[in-house]
């Protein structure tokens, strides 16, 4: 679980982050991955996945800030199911930017790294989400 937003915000900016936000007020929970397009260039979009299914394309600013709008794709999944996930991970990028994660919210990984998504197994990587070599590159 994550402690701080910029902790939060940094891993999910990894470039392969699975992460799970779950409310402490219901128990509900929504599990995403973002997964940089290839390439390069640090402000390529991020492909949206929930529940398997493709959601939609994450944006960055010129700055390389995440734009917090997911734009559903031709092939994005559909339903109210979706539209919730879409909304939810709007508001999650929103706190996150404004460097906070609100009391009613946690946000936590998989156990792997965000940007090679190899299982990660140091207790300083456990914390940061991501592996020593990886934190090199970043």
């Amino acid at each position: 679980m994550f402690d701080t937003a910029q902790d939060a915000l940094t891993f999910i900016q990894g470039g392969n982050a699975t992460f799970t936000v779950q409310s402490r007020k219901t128990g509900s929970h929504l599990t995403f991955n973002l997964k940089r397009a290839k390439g390069d260039d640090p402000k390529k979009p991020f492909f949206v996945r929930f529940n398997g299914a493709f959601l939609g394309t994450l944006w960055q600013d010129t700055e390389g800030t995440l734009i917090s709008t997911v734009v559903k794709g031709r092939k994005g999944a559909i339903g109210a199911e979706a539209d919730t996930a879409r909304h939810a991970l709007h508001w999650v990028i929103y706190w996150l930017k404004e460097d906070t994660i609100p009391e009613q919210l946690t946000i936590q990984h998989d156990g792997s790294c965000c940007r090679c998504n190899r299982q990660l197994t140091h207790p300083d990587s456990l914390a940061s989400g991501i592996g020593p070599e990886c934190a090199k590159r970043i």
